[in-house]
């Protein structure tokens, strides 16, 4: 094996400066020799590892940290040669290393030379009495220098704690950490009272933790502190993980309050960028449904800012979609929500974007969302945007893309139509549809359309789509409290449509319509229909023999104290012949195909 081993770096791992940054921004070839599990309580079965690594003349213990366990799985093998980044502190007046980043080279047969232990610990460094703490806390930390006015960080390094060796037990620590994630102010209002909060995710080369604000630390903190810059914080409360509201890998969190100090740090050379484990948009459909995910890609389209009114809490909140495009020719719809959407720039043409951490949809096909967890960064500097970039400048832009809504497992060419879903008619009305409702995919023709109810007069505010009534001689919109000169329309129809195992009714709405009658405006259609006119049969009747795939929802539905099974169209498209017909020709030449 031509690998060699960094020499004699073991013993400078055992006795350098933590502030040796000069020395500790290097990359070492270590051989890892031993691996041992150690156990995480409330972590819900993660591994956390720590591993011996080798020069070949002395070895050292390092801590993996959980960033790295799903990267580093290759490096778990006893004799692997490993290029690697290691980061100092002390915990609990002991000397700890920390794997900052590792990078799998090769596996050896066996031990490379004959390493030995090196002495005993290197102490802490002193510190006055002053300073002392529990033997369960932190770092011990040397004297800090004097405090400077906040975005002014003293002269020289100062002693600073992983966010890995925080514990309720000490409050005598600083960390240095980067804000890579800033949530929105969250307001709540209950018998006990109002108050608001804001949640942020801080990260090092340890690890990373929740940080919480409350009402007062609110005001003082969220507008100071900037998401992506490095800050030294002390003086917060750490507390047990709430992990029913947290899911940031740590088991323990902060909370700032009144006398919590945060000062910008303007050195960030050693503190963490944020790590990504993107997947291509093609790749979606194999990505479990409510899963988190990382995605980079270019912003084909941004939409209009929208709103949206919960039920439940009665309250609104701005969304805004994005349409995502990669070199995978593959396209999804993201939503941002909140002060994402507000804050997003429409007039960027075509930026690339890099999503961490936003949830995966299944509604008609894969769909992402962004969670108030989330992270975003704009045109970063990063081997995959750079990629991506040239990429759509040079095909992309005009490149033939694929909608993820138009794909499934097992795709049959029809915007959500799911192959391994698909049931006959005969098959659907089988199905023992319960309180919960079931979903399906179909391929019918349409036989007939109800002419009594076709479409509806709608509010002509764009996302309302709510039916309006005469007010006068205008139109009132209950929902915008509005009246109007106009009105607008959007189709709701019902359909007869049949296969070759029976009929069935299905209800749809306007994207529903609008495919039906090959595009034709509802507003004309049903002016037709109200004047007699009698184009309006003549569009029906061209409607009929079609034939489209559908997504389906059944749903149980009482009536006059009768339990029937309505079908709603979830999604609407033409079959794709040409994919049809590569299925059969799959089907032809497999196993199936012979018997």
């Amino acid at each position: 094996m031509d690998i060699d081993l960094s020499e004699n770096v073991c013993r400078d791992l055992h006795t350098r400066s933590p502030d040796d940054s000069d020395f500790f921004d290097q990359t070492f070839t270590l051989q890892v020799i031993g691996i041992k599990e150690v156990p995480q309580a409330g972590k819900n079965g993660q591994k956390r590892h720590r591993v011996i690594l080798s020069d070949s003349s002395s070895y050292v213990q390092a801590m993996m940290t959980n960033q790295l366990n799903g990267e580093a799985d290759k490096c778990l093998t006893r004799y692997a040669i490993v290029k690697v980044k290691l980061a100092c502190s002390y915990v609990q007046d002991k000397r700890l290393l920390v794997v900052a980043d590792i990078e799998y080279m090769a596996t050896a047969d066996e031990r490379i030379g004959n390493p030995v232990k090196l002495d005993a610990e290197t102490p802490a460094p002193n510190k006055p009495a002053s300073h002392a703490t529990p033997a369960s806390t932190s770092k011990a930390p040397a004297p800090a220098p004097a405090r400077k006015p906040a975005g002014k960080p003293a002269d020289g390094a100062r002693a600073v704690t992983f966010i890995e060796g925080l514990s309720p037990y000490g409050n005598s620590w600083t960390i240095k950490a980067r804000v890579m994630q800033k949530g929105d102010i969250k307001k709540w209002s209950n018998a006990r009272g109002e108050g608001k909060l804001c949640n942020m995710t801080l990260m090092d080369q340890s690890g990373e933790i929740r940080a919480t604000c409350f009402n007062a630390a609110v005001d003082k903190f969220f507008d100071m502190i900037e998401e992506g810059k490095v800050y030294y914080v002390s003086k917060a409360r750490v507390n047990l993980a709430k992990k029913l509201y947290n899911n940031v890998n740590n088991d323990y969190e902060l909370t700032f309050e009144n006398n919590t100090e945060v000062e910008e740090c303007l050195d960030d050379s050693d503190a963490p960028q944020l790590k990504y484990n993107f997947v291509n948009i093609s790749e979606l459909e194999g990505v479990a449904k409510d899963s988190l995910c990382d995605v980079i890609a270019v912003v084909q389209e941004s939409g209009p800012l929208g709103e949206i009114t919960s039920k439940q809490f009665n309250k609104t909140n701005k969304k805004r979609e994005l349409t995502l495009v990669d070199d995978s020719k593959n396209s999804v719809r993201l939503t941002l929500w909140g002060r994402h959407a507000e804050s997003w720039r429409e007039d960027e043409k075509n930026p690339i974007v890099a999503f961490k951490g936003v949830k995966v949809g299944d509604f008609g096909g894969r769909s992402l969302s962004f969670m108030s967890s989330s992270i975003m960064t704009i045109d970063p500097d990063i081997e995959e945007a750079h990629r991506i970039r040239g990429w759509f400048d040079q095909e992309g832009e005009s490149a033939s893309i694929v909608p993820q809504s138009n794909k499934a497992s097992g795709a049959g060419g029809g915007s959500g139509f799911n192959r391994k879903e698909f049931k006959t008619i005969a098959q659907a009305k089988a199905l023992e549809v319960g309180d919960r409702d079931m979903f399906f995919s179909s391929r019918a023709t349409v036989m007939h359309i109800r002419p009594e109810r076709i479409a509806y007069d709608s509010c002509p505010t764009e996302g309302c789509n709510k039916k309006v009534e005469m007010d006068g001689d205008k139109w009132r919109c209950e929902k915008c409290n509005k009246t109007y000169d106009d009105k607008s329309a959007r189709y709701a129809l019902t359909l007869a449509v049949a296969d070759v195992s029976g009929q069935a009714w299905y209800s749809g709405f306007h994207e529903t319509g609008l495919t039906v009658f090959d595009g034709q405006d509802a507003k004309t259609l049903l002016e037709q229909k109200e004047a007699g006119d009698p184009n309006f049969t003549v569009t029906l009747h061209r409607a009929l023999g079609k034939t489209f795939n559908f997504v389906i929802r059944a749903k149980q539905d009482s009536f006059n104290d009768t339990v029937r099974v309505k079908h709603g169209v979830l999604r609407i498209a033409k079959p794709d012949y040409v994919e049809e017909s590569k299925v059969l020709l799959e089907q032809i030449e497999s196993s199936w195909g012979m018997v």
